[in-house]
């Protein structure tokens, strides 16, 4: 009897099962051609089916929290800005994941792609807390900044890699792990030169040991070293141990007095080099080492560290009058580099440096129209270093040569003190008639740039530039443009260096001013009196400011300064976090971010100037697209008269996702007749005026590339439903992309290929990498 009432239970429970299942799920539907979902009320979101998603279908869902992609779907897209999405489980089919799929996915911290064999574009941007992405040893291609300004640790790179672009920027301490050594993984790690990564390769069986060489009195030696015979890489490299000289023997007396130990080869080999060069003095080296880490750890007295120089640098005790003076000093705050200063001048220290014959130096004392200006004031040693490291690779890639040391202490003292930003080093060598002398052509000069620049050779981006300068683009436009890339704006940050910018013409100033032209100034002054003064413009007001920009007597920065200093803003009497608030609205267009609102914050209470602070943001891609947007010039403040000129803040923060894009934003019209091409062509029919505009919108906003766009229409399922040939395709693909008819080569050639079996994706890639596609891209730019 029991048996058959628990057989009737479970028949019970099992009728009921679907019911409760329907009622967990709250949303299900279709979300690709082939590809249905289902949403339970825990943010569970199971896919099925077969094929790819629709793109942005479940953009910016905060209810989506784990995703279950099933075998059978081929092609993940759609998740972009989903915030609370904490995991996505895929299947072994998924073999591509779309452009932007999971980009600002911020709680998403590990993702397994092990079966996945193409990343396209963006990807995962800003996904900030992924952490941990497991690569497939079939993955094929990562396209353009698909995980950049992600936080990952480590990625493994297969030898089946044949494509990558950028696909790491922005995850700093990245090690790379490389299956072989001569790969294309490798090859491409080793050119792309990211800063703080680390390479581990496998080398196999291909490590040799280099012997070590013993130095003499005249000639160097060598450490041991290893390097791999079949790429070259030297595992472990040798050092060169420098013969025993007097400036051997003044380095080995700082490490002995100053360390208390004996130098490491490669210290030794470092100071010397530096003596020997001329690049370094005296001053530099004992400043270099009071400054280290391994003295600070020493956790010397400042009386034991006084007496210390008093060995190191004048070779004898202290005496009582002198040391209490060093100390008072010291006591007074001032730091221990005031006291190797103080003795640089001394006759005692020339003659001991005489003896060793070197150049006892002056410290770090710049050589300004402020005599009193002090280079460690403005920078650090570590900063120091890193900008003498940048003057000396512009000098040897653009003007093939070493700076004396006149040069180079020229440069350092510009570039510390603010006085020139890390791009005018740079133009002004190329403007030079040593570098005209070398005549090198167009490759060669964006070779040097990227080299001088970033400090390696840029292989993704070269081919681009190169094609710039053969569409017309001048050289401060390149240098211009490069200066915004997110590595070259970190690495000045990291530096101490302003980046700097050329004008790119003179100001001019046309005979008339168009209707269309006047109203677009008098629109921006109308923004001044709106976000500034809180007020709509008087018609006197209005008039003048206008017929100063018109007039080129002020530029945009220029405008917003005069209204932050007058009387009527300053009688409003506006707290310090406000002005800055109204700064990130009236020229960047936008609200402040946290951290870049706490660092323009510190520095206005601690005494900038205003006028400091808006040159600080003219540097910044948003306020000169703002500028391009009204016609206007963006320009700067004049600041003879502020009380910190030196001490000029570095650029506003800037978006890494704006400074890696192009520099400037597609015309709204050529957007417009594209987008319309791509209805009449690939869908076969008018655009609808809301499709339209948003298209067009993310084409001028930046959102999206033209690419991206042709394939977002190729994806639909109104297309697919047109069931086109491989021939119509490619008819298709020119009409939109060249505008143009296909000629008969191209269109024979074009369709081969897709007939034996190269994807539309690829076709579309290969046609946008064409000179005839980057000179139309070039004149849709504003």
């Amino acid at each position: 009897m029991k048996k058959w009432i628990g057989l009737a239970l479970v028949i019970v429970l099992m009728c009921l099962l679907p019911y409760a299942l329907a009622d967990n799920i709250v949303e299900s539907g279709q979300c690709g051609d082939d590809a249905y979902y289902m949403l339970d009320k825990n943010g569970l979101l199971t896919i099925t089916g077969t094929g790819r998603i629709y793109i942005d279908y479940f953009r910016e869902r905060k209810d989506i929290k784990h995703v279950v992609v099933g075998e059978g779907i081929m092609h993940v897209d759609g998740f972009s800005g989903c915030s609370e999405l904490t995991q996505v489980d895929l299947s072994k089919s998924v073999k591509e994941i779309g452009s932007f799929s999971f980009s600002s996915c911020n709680k998403l911290t590990s993702i397994d792609l092990s079966s996945v064999c193409i990343i396209w574009d963006w990807a995962f941007l800003n996904c900030h807390n992924l952490t941990t992405a497991t690569l497939s040893n079939n993955l094929k291609e990562i396209h353009t900044a698909a995980f950049q300004s992600c936080h990952l640790t480590s990625v493994t790179l297969s030898d089946s890699i044949e494509y990558l672009m950028l696909p790491f920027s922005g995850n700093s301490n990245l090690i790379y792990y490389i299956q072989t050594c001569n790969s294309y993984a490798h090859k491409w790690v080793l050119l792309e030169g990211n800063y703080d990564t680390t390479i581990i390769i496998q080398h196999h069986q291909n490590v040799v040991i280099d012997p070590a060489v013993e130095p003499t009195e005249t000639e160097t030696g060598l450490t041991e070293g290893k390097h791999c015979t079949a790429c070259g890489e030297k595992i472990v490299p040798q050092t060169v141990i420098p013969a025993q000289d007097k400036k051997t023997a003044f380095v080995t007396r700082c490490y002995e007095l100053i360390l208390n130990r004996k130098p490491d080869n490669d210290g030794l080999f470092y100071w010397v080099s530096g003596l020997l060069t001329g690049s370094k003095n005296a001053s530099d080296v004992i400043n270099g080492f009071i400054s280290s880490n391994e003295f600070k750890n020493r956790s010397l007295s400042k009386d034991a560290s006084v007496e210390l120089l008093y060995k190191t640098m004048l070779n004898r005790s202290s005496d009582v009058e002198g040391k209490a003076y060093w100390l008072g000093k010291l006591n007074a705050g001032e730091p221990l580099s005031t006291v190797v200063n103080g003795f640089c001048s001394s006759n005692e220290f020339k003659k001991l440096c005489k003896e060793y014959g070197i150049n006892p130096g002056s410290g770090l004392a710049v050589n300004t129209d402020e005599p009193n200006i002090i280079l460690e004031d403005l920078v650090t040693p570590e900063q120091y270093e890193k900008i003498k490291q940048y003057v000396v690779r512009c000098y040897e890639h653009i003007l093939n040569k070493y700076p004396d040391s006149e040069e180079l202490s020229t440069w350092i003292n510009l570039l510390a003190a603010k006085k020139k930003g890390a791009v005018d080093i740079v133009y002004r060598f190329f403007l030079s008639d040593e570098y005209k002398k070398r005549n090198l052509n167009n490759e060669e000069f964006v070779n040097a740039l990227s080299r001088s620049m970033f400090g390696y050779y840029a292989m993704d981006k070269i081919p681009s530039w190169v094609r710039e300068m053969e569409a017309g683009s001048t050289i401060k436009e390149i240098i211009n443009e490069i200066s915004e890339y997110y590595v070259f704006v970190e690495m000045c940050w990291e530096y101490g260096m302003d980046t700097g910018y050329i004008i790119a013409d003179p100001r001019v100033v046309p005979d008339s001013i168009t209707a269309e032209q006047k109203e677009k100034i008098q629109g921006f002054v109308t923004r001044c009196y709106k976000i500034i003064l809180g007020r709509e413009p008087d018609q006197k007001g209005l008039e003048e400011w206008v017929g100063l920009l018109t007039s080129g007597k002020k530029a945009a920065a220029e405008v917003v300064y005069g209204f932050l200093t007058s009387t009527e803003f300053k009688n409003k009497k506006i707290k310090d976090e406000d002005i800055i608030e109204i700064l990130y609205k009236a020229m960047l267009g936008r609200g402040s971010d946290a951290k870049g609102k706490a660092e323009w914050l510190s520095k206005l209470e601690s005494g900038y100037p205003v006028g400091a602070i808006i040159n600080g943001f003219c540097t910044s891609t948003e306020f000169r697209r703002i500028c391009e947007e009204y016609g206007i010039a963006p320009g700067s403040v004049k600041t003879e008269d502020f009380k910190k000129e030196s001490q000029e803040p570095t650029p506003a923060p800037v978006d890494p996702t704006l400074l890696t894009s192009a520099r400037r934003t597609i015309n709204k019209e050529k957007a417009e007749e594209f987008v319309q091409r791509c209805y009449k062509y690939i869908l076969g029919r008018e655009a609808d005026q809301g499709g339209l505009n948003d298209w067009v919108k993310q084409l001028t906003g930046g959102q999206k590339s033209l690419e991206q766009v042709a394939k977002g229409f190729f994806a639909s399922a109104e297309f697919a439903n047109r069931n086109l040939g491989n021939e119509e395709l490619v008819k298709i693909l020119y009409r939109v992309l060249l505008n143009r008819e296909a000629d008969e080569t191209g269109l024979a050639e074009w369709t081969q290929k897709m007939n034996e079996g190269t994807s539309l994706d690829s076709v579309i890639k290969d046609m946008t990498k064409s000179t005839e596609y980057r000179t139309i891209f070039k004149k849709m730019l504003e």
